[in-house]
């Protein structure tokens, strides 16, 4: 009998749980560093105004650096602050010590924090637990991406991940969002034409 598409995401979510715990320190440090320089080298990050990237948080990929350097090339940076259940508003940041501990123990800027309306955002740098090279995205259930990418589908975005994590057996239901781009330390994919830089 054939599991359902929920289950399996549990399951993927348990396995890649495992696999997160057991990465190398010296492995995601050298990723992540690569992940966030290739984001950098986009086209549509240098010619972007207004940034909405994720802060990195546990096991996650560090985008603190990437933050920073934002904020030092003269972007307007934007993070993602809670507002409710599946629910996430792009707050503008001007520093890396506007953030404080919330939901979750993520670090978020307050609530009197300007909003980035999302439709001025010009690139989104988007996270996930596992995905595809095809993108379709894996999160940690919480659903605030789907629910964002489905209000506002024309945001250009690239999703990150280490290389180590990603897999293809990932279920996608109706409300799953795939991304068009996915970067890994081993180069820029897109989907249906991955471009591995050597």
């Amino acid at each position: 009998m054939d599991i359902s598409a929920r289950e399996r995401k549990r399951q993927i979510r348990l396995e890649t749980g495992k696999r997160i715990a057991l990465l190398d320190e010296g492995y995601t440090r050298e990723a992540d560093r690569q992940i966030l320089s290739l984001v950098q080298s986009l086209p549509d990050y240098k010619r972007a105004r207004n940034i909405f990237c994720f802060v990195g948080s546990g096991r996650e990929i560090n985008t603190s650096p990437f933050l920073q350097q934002a904020l030092e090339d003269g972007k307007v940076v934007a993070v993602p602050l809670c507002v409710g259940k599946r629910q996430m508003e792009p707050r503008i940041i001007n520093a890396l010590s506007d953030l404080k501990e919330g939901y979750f123990g993520i670090l978020e800027p307050g609530e009197e924090s300007a909003l980035l309306p999302p439709q001025e955002i010009d690139l989104a740098v988007i996270p996930c637990m596992t995905c595809s090279y095809e993108g379709v995205r894996l999160g940690f259930g919480g659903g605030y991406y789907d629910t964002f990418f489905q209000a506002y589908p024309r945001i250009k975005s690239v999703m990150i991940c280490r290389d180590r994590l990603v897999r293809e057996d990932i279920p996608r239901e109706e409300h799953d969002i795939v991304f068009e781009r996915l970067i890994t330390e081993k180069g820029i994919f897109k989907k249906e034409m991955p471009v591995v830089e050597s």
